[in-house]
């Protein structure tokens, strides 16, 4: 294998991601409407409030599996990178991300802490707007 075709394996991936990315950001935008339709109306029962609940907590995970896969991807060409760089030379950007990286890491749905807050600042609000009383 070349080392551009990892190259062009990763960007594939980058974009399958930031297309995920962006209909996930409908689905977050989605959900915070949810939450406001809720608040906004004080006799809301108690299913919409459970079906809006898990709406949003599933988005949180599909958010945590698309992050994953990205991960996973770019430590996949690392590690095929890494083995390149054992049998001859690589690109300094190649080098970057062997270094950069946990080559060959197996996928992990733990977030990292900019991921994490991020994701956990946007279900407080979700769903303090769907379980709070209006005051």
């Amino acid at each position: 294998m070349e080392e551009i075709n990892a190259w062009n394996y990763l960007q594939y991936a980058g974009n399958a991601s930031a297309t995920w990315g962006i209909g996930l950001a409908f689905l977050t935008w989605v959900g915070l409407r949810i939450s406001g339709s809720v608040y906004g109306d004080a006799s809301t029962n108690i299913v919409i409030r459970i079906a809006g609940t898990v709406f949003c907590l599933s988005v949180a995970w599909f958010w945590l599996f698309t992050w994953a896969l990205l991960e996973w991807n770019v430590n996949g060409v690392a590690g095929v990178f890494s083995a390149m760089q054992a049998q001859g030379d690589i690109s300094s950007g190649a080098q970057f991300l062997v270094a950069n990286t946990d080559p060959g890491a197996e996928p992990s749905l733990m977030p990292n802490i900019v991921q994490g807050l991020f994701l956990l600042s946007v279900l407080v609000i979700q769903l303090s707007g769907l379980w709070k009383k209006k005051a």
